[in-house]
C-alpha cells in the first residue's frame, strides 16, 4: 500500500494537501512547521477515530484539543491511496469531531466502507492486517518514542527491552492473547479485586461487609446487657450530684463570710488615712513645696563647703618678674640640626647600600653567546621528525588476509547449510494461542461449551506440530554461529586496524623527511639529536642572559629610589640643590651639623631658665584660683544658712545643724508619702462609696443562701481563705464532672431506645459470606485462564524472535559501519535484545551508548513492521524526528538504510534537522520515485528544491487529471 494524497481540510493550523512519492518521501520543516500534523492528520485520516459507546479516552480527548480547527470550522481530512494489486482508495473522514467517514473505489466509485470498518467506524489500515490501535506501534515512529527510552535509560535497564515487547503485543499472532489477558486482568482488577485493607474493589468490600456484619452482631448481642448496667449507673450518678451541689452552697456562703469581715477591716483603716488627706491631693513630691528650693541651695553648699580646697601655702624662691629679667639678658639659641637626622641617616645608608649592589650585578654578565643551528620555531618541527624516526616497525599483514578468507569460507558455508533447513510454516504458531483463547472463553461459559472444547483440541494439535517440527529440524547450534561471525569480524577489524596503521606510518616518514630537507639537516636521528641539543645550549643562555638584564633593571631602580629617597630627606632639613649631586648635599648637611653643634653649647641655660619661669607662673595662677574657690565655697554656704533660719548667734556647729535640718524634713515628707500610699492601696482605684456597697451586696448574697447549714459547714470554718477557694474550684469541678455523667448516661439511654432485631443481622452475615465465596471462586478462574494465555504469549513471543534477530542483523552492520553485526534475541527473557561487543562478548543494548540504543530500536520497529503486517500488502513506513537523538554519522547510514528499503515499502520521514535536508536534496533527485517537501512557517509545503515533478502511484502510470483528482476530495 502506498499513499498518493493527503489533504487537511481545516486540520489545527492546517489547510492544505501534498502529493507523497512512492518511494521515499522526506518532509522538512523547523520547529512549530506542523510536520508533526501532517503525521497526525494522515493517521486520522487513514485510521478515522473510535466510534462506540462510552464517553472518550483520556487520549482521544487529548487529539481533539490539540487538533481540532483553530477557525472553528468543519474538522475534516482525505487521503488517497493505492494498493498492491493496483486498485486506488480514497477514504473521506468527512467530520473527525462526529466521526462519520466514507471509503470507495477512486476508479470505480464503489463503496468498500464496509470492509474497512473497525470498533464503529472505517479503517483504512485494515488493508495491512492492523487497526488504529496497532498501527502507531507498528509503522510510526515518533521522537516521543525515542525520548521515552532516553528517560528510562539508567532507571530501568530494560526500556528497550519494555518497548519492544509493547509494539510486539500491539499486534500480529499475539494480539487475540494479549487483548484476552489484558480483559481479564481488567475484569480480575475491576469486578473482583484483592482483599487489601486500601482496596476499593468488589471483594475487598464483601469481605469487608462479611466483618462488619460480624461485628454489628456480636455489638447488638452485647448492647442488651450494656443497657442493664447503664441504668444503675445513672441512678448512682444522680445520687453523687446532689451531694456535690450540697456542698458547694457550703462553700459558697463561708467563703462569702470571710469576705465580708475582709471588707469591714478595710473600710475602718480608710476612715482613719482619710482624715490626714481631708482635700484628697496627694503629698507634695519630693523637691516640691514652699521650701523645696532652700532645701535644694542648702544641700549643695553643704556639700560645696565640705570639698572647697585647702589654703594654698605660700611659693618660695625668686619671682617671676625677677626670673624674666634675667632671661631678657642671656644670648639667643643657635639654628639647625645640631646631628644628623636618623631619617637621613638611614637613607644614607639605603642609598650607598643599593649604589654597591648595582655595581656588583653589573661584574656579573652571561658571558657569549653559543652557536645553534635550529631556530625556536624550528625545535617543534626536528622533535616530531626526531619521534617519527624512532617509532618501532610494523608487522606483515598477509597472514591476516589469509585468516579473513579463511573465515569467509567457513561463514558462506555456514550459511548454505542454514538456507538448506526449514520449518512446518507459522500456523501452529497462530493456531496454538487462538485455540487456547477459544477454549479459555468456553470454561467462562462466554462461548458454547462445544466451541470451547474444540479449541483447547486446536491447542493440542498446534502443540504437537510445533515440537515436530522442531525435532525434525536440523539447526547449526546458536553459539557456533555467533563464535564464527565474532571471529571474521575480530579479523577484519584487526585487518582494517594494521593497514591503516602502515599508510598512517608512510606519511608520517614522508612529513618528517621533507620537513628535515627543508631544515637542511639530514634524515638521521643522531643528526637530529645534535641539532637539538645545540639548540638546548642556546635556550639556556637565553635565559640567563634574560636574568641577567631582570637583575640590573632591579638594581638601576632600586638605586634610584634610595636616590630619590636621601634627596626628599635632604630637602625636609632645609636642603635643596636639583643642580648638585646628592654626595654634594649630603656633604653640605653634615657641616652644617658639626655648625650647630658647636653654637649651641653657649646656649644651653637660656633654655633652662625660661623652663622655670613658665613653672613659676603656672604656680601662682593655681594658688589664686584655689584662694577664690575657697571663699566662694564659704559664702555660699553662710547664705544657705540663713535662708534656712540659722540663728546668727547660736554656738552650734553649722554643718551638724545643716544635716539635721535636711533629715528632718526628709522624714516627714517620706512619712506623709506612705500614709497616701497605703490609702491608695486600700481604696484599689475605687471611692469609699462603692466599697460600701459591696459590702451590702456580700451580706446579701450570705442571707440568700440557705440550706447550707450541713454537717460540712462547720468543717469549712477551720480552713484558711486559699484552702477554702481550692476546695470551692474542685467542688464545682465534681459537681460539673458529676452532672455530664448523668448527661451522659440518659443520652447512651436514649440512643440504645432502638436496639437493631438479631434476626436482621444474623440474615446480612450470611449473604456477606456467600458473596465472599462467589468473588473468591471467580477469582481462581480468572488466575487460571491469564496463565495459559501467558504461556500462549510467550510462544508467540519464541516465533517473532527469528525473523527480528535475522532482520536486525542484516542491517545493523550498515548502519553501525561494521561495528555491531551479531545480535541475540531471547524471547524467554520478554525478547530481550543483546549485541556483540568488541571483545567477543554479548551486552544488553540498553547498557550500550545513546545513539546506539535509538539505532536498535529504530531497526526493531522496522523488523515489527514487517513481521507482524500482512504479507501480501507492503505497509508504509512514518518516522517522525526519529534521528534527532544521533549524530551525523550514524544518521546518513540510517538514511541511506530507509532510501534502500523503500524499493519494498512506502517511507515517509518527518524532520527539523539540516543535515536531513541536505542528504535528501543530495540523494533523492537521483530517482523520480522519491521526492524532497519543505513546509513553510503556516505549515504549508514550498516550492519543491529539485527540478523533478511529483512522483505518482507507479512510475509507468500517467500524471491524474487536476479536476478528476480534486472532485473527491
Amino acid at each position: 500500500m502506498k499513499i498518493l494524497r493527503i489533504r487537511a481540510h481545516e486540520f489545527g493550523k492546517l489547510n492544505g494537501e501534498f502529493d507523497l512519492a512512492p518511494g521515499m518521501t522526506v518532509i522538512h520543516g523547523d520547529n512549530e512547521a506542523g510536520k508533526s500534523t501532517w503525521l497526525q492528520a494522515i493517521f486520522a485520516a487513514l485510521c478515522g477515530r473510535r466510534r462506540g459507546r462510552g464517553a472518550n479516552t483520556l487520549e482521544e480527548r487529548e487529539f481533539e484539543r490539540q487538533y481540532e480547527p483553530w477557525s472553528g470550522k468543519p474538522w475534516r481530512a482525505t487521503v488517497k491511496l493505492q494498493l498492491d494489486d493496483g486498485r486506488r482508495i480514497e477514504i473521506q473522514q468527512r467530520d473527525l469531531k462526529a466521526k462519520e467517514s466514507v471509503a470507495h473505489d477512486a476508479d470505480t466509485g464503489r463503496q468498500i466502507g464496509d470492509e474497512l470498518i473497525y470498533r464503529g467506524s472505517i479503517d483504512g489500515s485494515r488493508f495491512l492486517g492492523l487497526n488504529r490501535q496497532v498501527m502507531p506501534s507498528t509503522l510510526v515512529i515518533g521522537q516521543g518514542d525515542i525520548q521515552r527510552l532516553r528517560q528510562t535509560k539508567g532507571d530501568e535497564a530494560s526500556a528497550l527491552k519494555k518497548e519492544l515487547q509493547r509494539a510486539a503485543a500491539s499486534a500480529g499472532g499475539a494480539a487475540t492473547a494479549v487483548e484476552a489477558i489484558r480483559l481479564l486482568k481488567s475484569y480480575a482488577r475491576d469486578q473482583i479485586g484483592t482483599e487489601r485493607r486500601n482496596s476499593t474493589k468488589p471483594l475487598q468490600r464483601a469481605v469487608e461487609r462479611l466483618s462488619q456484619a460480624n461485628t454489628e452482631l456480636d455489638a447488638g448481642r452485647n448492647r442488651q446487657l450494656e443497657r442493664d448496667r447503664l441504668e444503675n449507673t445513672l441512678a448512682a450518678a444522680r445520687e453523687e450530684a446532689a451531694s456535690t451541689a450540697t456542698l458547694v452552697r457550703s462553700c459558697e456562703r463561708a467563703l462569702a463570710e470571710r469576705e465580708l469581715r475582709c471588707l469591714d477591716a478595710r473600710l475602718k483603716n480608710i476612715e482613719k488615712l482619710a482624715t490626714q488627706f481631708r482635700d484628697g491631693k496627694p503629698p507634695e513630691a519630693p523637691g516640691e513645696g514652699p521650701d523645696a528650693a532652700i532645701e535644694r541651695e542648702l544641700r549643695t553648699a553643704l556639700l560645696a563647703y565640705r570639698i572647697r580646697p585647702e589654703e594654698p601655702a605660700e611659693l618660695r624662691g625668686p619671682g617671676a618678674d625677677e626670673m624674666a629679667r634675667e632671661l631678657s639678658e642671656l644670648p639667643k639659641a643657635a639654628v639647625g640640626d645640631r646631628e644628623i637626622a636618623p631619617e637621613v641617616a638611614a637613607a644614607a645608608r639605603g642609598w650607598r647600600e643599593a649604589r654597591e649592589a648595582r655595581a656588583v650585578r653589573e661584574r656579573l654578565g652571561p658571558g657569549d653567546a653559543p652557536e645553534a643551528t635550529l631556530t625556536k620555531a624550528a625545535e617543534l618541527i626536528a622533535r616530531r621528525a626526531l619521534t617519527v624516526l624512532e617509532l618501532p616497525p610494523l608487522g606483515s599483514s598477509v597472514d591476516l588476509e589469509r585468516r579473513v578468507q579463511e573465515l569467509l569460507n567457513e561463514q558462506k558455508a555456514l550459511m548454505a547449510q542454514l538456507e538448506a533447513n526449514s520449518g512446518f510454516g507459522k500456523w501452529p504458531w497462530i493456531g496454538a494461542p487462538a485455540g487456547g483463547l477459544l477454549g479459555v472463553l468456553g470454561v467462562l461459559d462466554l462461548l458454547p461449551r462445544l466451541v470451547g472444547a474444540g479449541g483447547w483440541l486446536l491447542a493440542i494439535v498446534c502443540f504437537a506440530l510445533m515440537y515436530r517440527a522442531q525435532r525434525r529440524t536440523s539447526r547449526p547450534r546458536p553459539y557456533e554461529q555467533a563464535d564464527r561471525g565474532a571471529a571474521l569480524a575480530d579479523a577484519r577489524a584487526e585487518l582494517r586496524d594494521l593497514k591503516r596503521q602502515h599508510e598512517a606510518r608512510r606519511r608520517q616518514i614522508e612529513a618528517a623527511t621533507r620537513e628535515l630537507a627543508e631544515l637542511g639537516i639530514e634524515t638521521d636521528p643522531d643528526a637530529v639529536r645534535a641539532a637539538l641539543e645545540a639548540r638546548e645550549r642556546r635556550n639556556a643562555w637565553d635565559r640567563e642572559r634574560e636574568t641577567w638584564e631582570r637583575w640590573m633593571a632591579s638594581a638601576r631602580t632600586d638605586e634610584a629610589i634610595a636616590e630619590k629617597t636621601l634627596r626628599d630627606a635632604l630637602t625636609g632639613r632645609g636642603f635643596e640643590d636639583a643642580q648638585a649631586g646628592v654626595d654634594d648635599l649630603f656633604h653640605r648637611y653634615e657641616q652644617a651639623c658639626r655648625r650647630s653643634a658647636e653654637l649651641a653649647a653657649g646656649t644651653d641655660r637660656r633654655e633652662a631658665l625660661a623652663a622655670r619661669l613658665e613653672a613659676r607662673r603656672q604656680a601662682e595662677r593655681a594658688a589664686a584660683t584655689q584662694r577664690q574657690n575657697r571663699e566662694a565655697a564659704e559664702e555660699r554656704f553662710r547664705t544657705a544658712l540663713t535662708a534656712a533660719g540659722f540663728p546668727g548667734d547660736a554656738t552650734d556647729d553649722p554643718e551638724l545643724w545643716a544635716d539635721d535640718w535636711l533629715s528632718d524634713r526628709e522624714r516627714r515628707t517620706g512619712q506623709r508619702q506612705r500614709d497616701w500610699d497605703r490609702l491608695q492601696h486600700l481604696l484599689d482605684g475605687r471611692d469609699r462609696q462603692s466599697l460600701q456597697d459591696e459590702r451590702a451586696e456580700t451580706a446579701g448574697r450570705i442571707a440568700a443562701i440557705a440550706g447550707a447549714e450541713s454537717e460540712a459547714a462547720a468543717a469549712l470554718q477551720a480552713l484558711t481563705s486559699t484552702e477554702l477557694e481550692r476546695k470551692l474550684a474542685t467542688t464545682r469541678k465534681e459537681a460539673g464532672r458529676a452532672g455530664r455523667e448523668v448527661s451522659r448516661f440518659e443520652g447512651q439511654l436514649a440512643a440504645d431506645a432502638d436496639l437493631p432485631a438479631l434476626a436482621e443481622l444474623e440474615e446480612e452475615l450470611a449473604a456477606a459470606e456467600h458473596e465472599v465465596k462467589l468473588l473468591r471462586r471467580a477469582g481462581e478462574i480468572v488466575d487460571i485462564a491469564t496463565t495459559h494465555l501467558e504461556a500462549a504469549q510467550e510462544e508467540v513471543h519464541r516465533m517473532l524472535a527469528p525473523d527480528l534477530r535475522q532482520g536486525l542483523a542484516e542491517r545493523l552492520n550498515l548502519v553501525t559501519d561494521g561495528r555491531y553485526s551479531a545480535v541475540r534475541i531471547d524471547p524467554e527473557e520478554g525478547l530481550e535484545v543483546q549485541l556483540e561487543v568488541e571483545d567477543g562478548e554479548y551486552r544488553s543494548a540498553s547498557e550500550l551508548s545513546h545513539g546506539t540504543i535509538d539505532q536498535v530500536y529504530l531497526l526493531l520497529r522496522i523488523g515489527l513492521a514487517e513481521a507482524l503486517g500482512d504479507k501480501r500488502e507492503s505497509a508504509p513506513l512514518f518516522l517522525d524526528d526519529a534521528t534527532v537523538h544521533i549524530d551525523t554519522d550514524r544518521t546518513m547510514r540510517f538514511l541511506e538504510l530507509l532510501l534502500v528499503l523503500s524499493k519494498e515499502r512506502q517511507i515517509v520521514a518527518l524532520s527539523q534537522e539540516e543535515e536531513v535536508r541536505a542528504w535528501a536534496e543530495r540523494r533523492l533527485p537521483e530517482d523520480p520515485r522519491h521526492r524532497l517537501i519543505e513546509l513553510g512557517p503556516d505549515g504549508l509545503p514550498l516550492q519543491a528544491r529539485t527540478d523533478s515533478e511529483p512522483a505518482a502511484a507507479d512510475a509507468d502510470e500517467p500524471a491524474p487529471d487536476p479536476e478528476r483528482q480534486h472532485s473527491l476530495l
